[in-house]
């Protein structure tokens, strides 16, 4: 830790454990994003409990300084209330963007078609995830769409 960082202790979801260094002056939302990071959960659908109290939804353009957090604190991260609602499909897209991550290691070693075919059936999965009018899992749906086009996108690049 330098003065200008504070150490934070992340657990949860998922039995994760994180240290680290951050700037005083970073937003709960940049918070959020880095253990998304971290642990594979979506930060939309992350709650942060800090010295014994939710820190809002809304506050994450905040800083962590305001929201309470100082050096050494102690961080619960928890699913919210919109990822109960959004389980069964969060589940789903977490199980392509899996086969998202394979790809990216082994693409390599793959001919630029049969990249291209993988894309293209990964892509119609998730087209095949049902959102119910959510426009967070629709959020989270289009991200792991844009990762997959990626990988064509760089396949094409090298032909």
């Amino acid at each position: 830790m330098t003065s200008e960082t504070i150490t934070l202790r992340i657990t949860g979801p998922g039995r994760h454990k994180i240290t680290t260094d951050v700037s005083p002056i970073s937003t709960v939302g940049d918070l959020k994003q880095y253990i998304a990071q971290e642990t594979s959960h979506p930060a939309m659908y992350l709650k942060l409990i800090a010295r014994g109290k939710k820190i809002e939804e809304n506050d994450d353009s905040a800083t962590l300084t305001s929201v309470g957090l100082e050096h050494r604190t102690s961080i619960m991260c928890m699913h919210n209330e919109r990822y109960v609602q959004d389980q069964k499909g969060v589940q789903a897209i977490q199980e392509i963007v899996k086969k998202i991550e394979n790809l990216e290691a082994q693409k390599d070693d793959m001919q630029p078609i049969e990249v291209h075919e993988l894309v293209t059936q990964i892509c119609c999965r998730l087209d095949g995830v049902e959102t119910n009018g959510s426009d967070a899992l629709r959020q989270f749906r289009k991200q792991a769409i844009a990762r997959a086009e990626a990988l064509d996108t760089q396949q094409t690049d090298k032909e």
